[in-house]
């Protein structure tokens, strides 16, 4: 580049001024179109090339040219060039002075670095990012366009030279110290925080000198190298032992005894300490008696610290499950010893705390008993009897860790049913087992090694099964996989015992489980291409594909609304075997299709009604029941809920013979409600005049008949259409009385139907009570129900409940409000980041809303195991494929290749 004056604009004199020249020396700069730009050398220059800037840096020139022929004064006076040269003066003064205390700063780290031939507690990270930042100063200066395309290089560099020399002198001191790095790397890598211990403890001194200190602190048990002679275990007290961590009792576990005398010396100190412990504390004691490898040492120990109790059974059975936890002396006295529990005289609320007091010390001990213990039918409920209703979670968490269950499957079942449908609370105990959860430990997405050994010793391979498929339908993929892994290590254990008896089709048929598992996560969580892997695989090695999962790989292409695909699958799905139930899947999901692709029009949908439910004429077809309530009369006769004369009008669907005469089920009527609904105007579909009217000719209908699978998703679609609210703008929106009443007369017909849980649905009287409170504050009717949701056995949400927690503090009412947010929190209700700020707004002590931020935390890890759990799907269980396997290059190709693989 080259500096010239600017062009005079105003004639020569403007030339002549020498001040005028000292302030309009311009830059000339090639434009991106080979045009020169003109720029003021004030530091202003263009930030881009465009003609907007062009013009503002043109209308800069002319103005500044314009105000200095305006006035013909000096802009600078000449004294001011002296001035200037003693400030340079002293810049260069303090600039070479910042170049040698910035240099030599780095000198006495580096001393220090060599004298203790170690680097340890310095951050590579910070003489890194500062040997960069020197890196990228120096090129910067290199590289700046007054030294690359100036004239006087040399007297740039020298003004530049301090600076120079001041940043590249520091990268060679910042790389010196990398290469003490490099030079001490071995140094120090043993080392640990040394803990301040009295000295008559460790006895160092006493032994040989063998332990000998490198400093004048006591070394850790950590420090303790393994080769360590006489053991280390004989220089600590009891009370020392007792108090080491497990880590400390790992270390010492690992040194060898080197003769007879020492283990001998080893067995007393650890058979002192665990007859302290193992009344008050048996995890403790667990770990110490672990410290033992030797078989004969801890027979020694076992046997000494049982003598030691000759009348405490309570101990002995503690110690019998820390040594021998699947023998069957102490199955016998820890089921004696529960007897004498159950049968004192105790009262019921005492007789609780001892039985639960009895199962947690047990539980402490942290061994994992292989080996189930089976208790009659008459103990079971005994056990049940002494403890609260509220209490059987927790009782439920401790037959999982002792692995035990009474004799009959049955009763098991039960007990375990019942608490899937209490609360979020008891149903995440009934699937793991975990004890005394809080309310943001239901968000925990894995266990630790123990706690894992214990559930696969404790469930069957089927009841893992059913966990695994609870999670992945409640979208949980992080536990899904989990309880797979479980599912995966059960057969390998149990094919190491009782399966290597059963028949080569039965370990067959567990694999198969474990790849339909694989292949529905697959299909539900990661892709259609990646499922294709699977099912080639599967067809490799002579494994069947079960309808379930082709039923959700449909759903899932519905969902995604692929509907071409969606048929193509169905067209290759073998039709000729399939049993009533895989039949009204598929039916179902057909409907869905019809429902989802064509919302708004009513005869798409019951034209495959009068298809798949029997003949048009025959009495209950699917047809005839759709007439009786009056729902082809809107869209063939334009009338509201009547009959019509003929239902030959109805123009039947092309569907696969092998799919009709089926009978329809309720689910399948309240998809054909709503898309007539949909089809109606705005002003119909939401009129409680309308929407009776189907209503009262549904109740009628099903006074005199039934249908098939009866639930409640009919009478849904009536509370959703009588109820709508505008989702974007409720707190604003308005629901008329009248479409109130409607609900409540709904309700209590609802009240009257003889469903149970599994046919009743949540999100529908969660919008009944949220309705009634945010639009009505009718809480008599929302507390109604809120205890018919109860008495079915549906876990209530956080919109039944958090209504009654802003009215108490709406009221004032703190002790209500204290009962509602404990409520919430003990049951563990499900909630979202949203509904958590909500919570917050209204906690008045600080342990709610420290629980709610513990919660939100929870939910953030959750979230994160959940997005590793989909990334490891693929690596883990997905087939490698083949070098020569060509990509598949389209969702048709793939769904070609799906229908394949079924076939």
């Amino acid at each position: 580049m080259k500096y010239q004056p600017v062009d005079p604009l105003g004639g020569e004199e403007a030339t002549d001024t020498k001040d005028v020249s000292m302030h309009s020396e311009g830059l000339y700069i090639n434009h991106k179109h080979n045009r020169e730009l003109h720029a003021l050398s004030d530091g202003s220059a263009s930030s881009s090339y465009d003609s907007t800037e062009e013009s503002s840096s043109m209308l800069k020139n002319v103005a500044v040219a314009a105000a200095l022929h305006s006035s013909r004064v000096n802009a600078l006076s000449t004294s001011s060039s002296t001035t200037t040269t003693g400030t340079i003066s002293w810049g260069l003064v303090l600039a070479w002075g910042c170049t040698f205390v910035y240099c030599s700063s780095r000198c006495p780290q580096l001393y220090k670095n060599y004298k203790r031939k170690s680097v340890e507690g310095i951050s590579p990270l910070l003489f890194g990012s500062a040997l960069l930042g020197n890196l990228t100063y120096t090129l910067s200066i290199l590289t700046s366009c007054a030294f690359v395309f100036g004239e006087d290089r040399a007297e740039f560099i020298y003004k530049e030279l301090p600076y120079i020399i001041g940043s590249s002198g520091t990268i060679v001191f910042d790389a010196a110290y990398f290469y003490q790095k490099y030079l001490y790397r071995n140094n120090g890598q043993c080392t640990s925080t040394m803990v301040l211990e009295p000295w008559e403890e460790i006895e160092h001194s006493g032994r040989a000198g063998r332990l000998t200190h490198t400093s004048d602190r006591p070394i850790s048990i950590l420090d303790i190298p393994p080769n360590t002679s006489p053991h280390p275990l004989l220089s600590i007290n009891t009370l020392k032992l007792q108090q080491l961590t497990k880590r400390e009792l790992r270390h010492l576990r690992a040194i060898e005894y080197e003769s007879m005398e020492e283990k001998a010396e080893a067995c007393f100190a650890i058979s002192t300490s665990i007859k302290e412990l193992i009344p008050g504390n048996p995890k403790q004691a667990s770990h110490i008696f672990n410290i033992l490898t030797d078989e004969d040492m801890k027979g020694v120990v076992y046997q000494n610290v049982l003598e030691s109790f000759p009348e405490n059974e309570l101990a002995k059975v503690y110690m019998r499950f820390v040594a021998e936890p699947t023998a069957h002396e102490t199955h016998a006295s820890f089921i004696k010893l529960l007897l004498g529990i159950l049968k004192s005289d105790s009262a019921s609320r005492n007789k609780s705390k001892a039985l639960f007091d009895f199962l947690d010390g047990i539980a402490q001990t942290g061994v994992v008993n292989s080996r189930p213990i089976r208790l009659d039918t008459q103990i079971f409920r005994a056990m049940l009897d002494a403890i609260e209703e509220s209490s059987h979670a927790d009782l439920y968490s401790y037959l999982l860790h002792l692995n035990m269950r009474p004799k009959s499957r049955k009763l098991f079942q039960d007990f375990r049913g019942r608490l899937l449908t209490i609360s979020p609370r008891a149903q995440f105990i009934a699937n793991t087992g975990y004890i005394n959860p809080r309310w943001y430990d239901l968000n925990v997405p894995k266990f630790n090694p123990t706690h894992s050994s214990r559930m696969i010793e404790f469930y069957s391979f089927t009841e893992l099964n059913h966990i695994h498929n609870h999670y992945m339908y409640h979208n949980d993929p992080a536990r899904a996989s989990l309880f797979l892994s479980y599912m995966v290590t059960k057969l390998e254990k149990d094919g190491k015992g009782e399966l290597s008896d059963k028949p080569e089709t039965f370990i067959k048929g567990r694999v198969s489980i474990i790849l339909k598992c694989v292949l529905n996560l697959i299909i539900r969580f990661k892709s259609i291409s990646s499922a294709t892997q699977v099912l080639k695989f599967m067809k490799n090695e002579n494994f069947q594909v079960e309808i379930e999962s082709l039923v959700l790989l449909l759903r899932m292409l519905r969902q995604a609304r692929e509907y071409d695909q969606f048929v193509t699958v169905l067209a290759g799905i073998p039709l000729d075997e399939l049993k009533r139930n895989q039949k009204n899947s598929l039916v179902d999901e057909i409907l869905l299709l019809m429902r989802d692709k064509f919302r708004t029009s009513p005869k798409v949908i019951i034209g495959y009604v009068s298809a798949l439910f029997g003949a048009p004429q025959r009495h209950h077809s699917g047809l005839y029941i759709l007439n009786e309530l009056g729902i082809l009369s809107y869209p063939y006769e334009s009338t509201i809920a009547s009959k019509i004369t003929s239902t030959k009008v109805v123009q039947p669907a092309a569907v696969d013979e092998r799919l009709q005469n089926t009978n329809l089920t309720s689910k399948g009527l309240s998809y054909v409600y709503q898309v007539l609904f949909n089809s109606m105007d705005k002003s119909q579909r939401n009129d409680p005049s309308v929407i009776g009217k189907y209503f009262e000719l549904y109740v009628d209908f099903m006074s005199k008949s039934s249908l098939s699978l009866p639930d409640d998703k009919p009478l849904g679609v009536f509370l959703q259409f009588a109820l709508h609210v505008d989702e974007g703008a409720e707190l604003n929106s308005i629901v008329p009385s009248s479409n109130y009443y409607l609900a409540r007369k709904i309700f209590d017909y609802y009240k009257t139907v003889n469903l149970n849980g599994g046919r009743i649905t949540s999100s529908t009287l969660e919008k009944l009570s949220r309705v009634a409170v945010t639009k009505f504050n009718d809480f008599s009717f929302a507390t109604e129900v809120l205890q018919f949701a109860r008495s079915k056995g549906k876990i209530l949400t956080f919109h039944q409940i958090f209504p009654f927690i802003k009215k108490s503090d709406e009221e004032g009412d703190t002790k209500r409000l204290k009962f509602w947010m404990n409520e919430l929190t003990r049951m563990g209700i499900k909630v979202t980041s949203r509904q958590l700020n909500e919570f917050v707004a209204l906690c008045r002590e600080p342990e709610p809303a420290k629980d709610a931020y513990k919660y939100k935390w929870s939910i953030t890890k959750h979230k994160r195991e959940n997005r590793k759990a989909l990334e490891r799907l693929g690596a883990d269980f997905l087939p490698v494929r083949e070098n020569n396997a060509s990509p598949i290059s389209s969702d048709e190709k793939v769904v070609e290749e799906v229908t394949a693989h079924v076939d």
